[in-house]
């Protein structure tokens, strides 16, 4: 078994094992920020997604998930600030967008009816009888047209 010495010049035990893979934080916290997933991280420095997770332990003492979700914060920011910018130089579509998502806005028509004393009533009438005199008048005719045909017994 391999002896290490260490600086103090006295003797160490080998631990043996791959050496482990070296991630830099600035990076891994520049990729959050741009949103990047589990797998590209893994991707970006060559490794396994269980080795990024074991440093995200290491590193800030919680799991990846919990990671990403504070270090993608500033890239959240960034996004904000440049929507709206870009709202702020007349950018319509972003302004609907921000409307929409900050304020509430939405793209809804509301129509109302003006309808005075009991004419609801005889407009809905009105509205349903045309189609209560199709709806009779086919019904007529099909029973006229069974009426016609000769039943067999079997």
């Amino acid at each position: 078994m391999a002896i290490k010495k260490s600086k103090d010049n006295s003797k160490e035990k080998n631990k043996g094992g791959r050496p482990r893979k070296e991630i830099d934080k600035k990076m891994f916290e520049s990729l959050c920020g741009m949103f990047c997933t589990l797998d590209d991280i893994a991707d970006f420095f060559d490794c396994s997604q269980d080795t990024i997770e074991r440093w995200c332990k290491r590193t800030y003492d919680e799991g990846f998930a919990d990671t990403y979700k504070r270090k993608s914060s500033a890239g959240r920011r960034s996004l904000r600030r440049w929507q709206f910018e870009a709202a702020s130089k007349g950018n319509t579509s972003m302004l609907i967008f921000l409307g929409k998502n900050y304020l509430g806005q939405a793209d809804t028509m509301r129509m109302e009816a003006n309808v005075a004393d009991g004419k609801l009533a005889d407009l809905i009438d009105g509205l349903k009888e045309p189609f209560n005199d199709d709806v009779h008048s086919e019904a007529t005719g099909v029973d006229a047209l069974v009426a016609d045909e000769p039943t067999e017994a079997p």
